[in-house]
C-alpha cells in the first residue's frame, strides 16, 4: 500500500495510475481490518 502511495506521489503514467487503481479494493480490505482491530483493541467507534 505504500509502495503505491509513493508511486501516485511522483507519476503521471496512466497505466501505473490504473494498475494502482485495480488494487484499492485489496487497500480497502486491509485498512477496514486494522480499523476493526484497533477498534476492538481500544474500545473506539470513530467513523461509525
Amino acid at each position: 500500500m505504500l509502495k503505491d502511495r509513493n508511486f501516485t506521489l511522483h507519476s503521471y503514467k496512466e497505466e501505473v495510475a490504473w494498475d494502482i487503481y485495480r488494487r484499492l479494493p485489496d487497500h480497502l480490505a486491509a485498512m477496514q481490518a486494522l480499523h476493526q482491530l484497533l477498534s476492538q483493541r481500544f474500545g473506539g467507534s470513530a467513523g461509525e
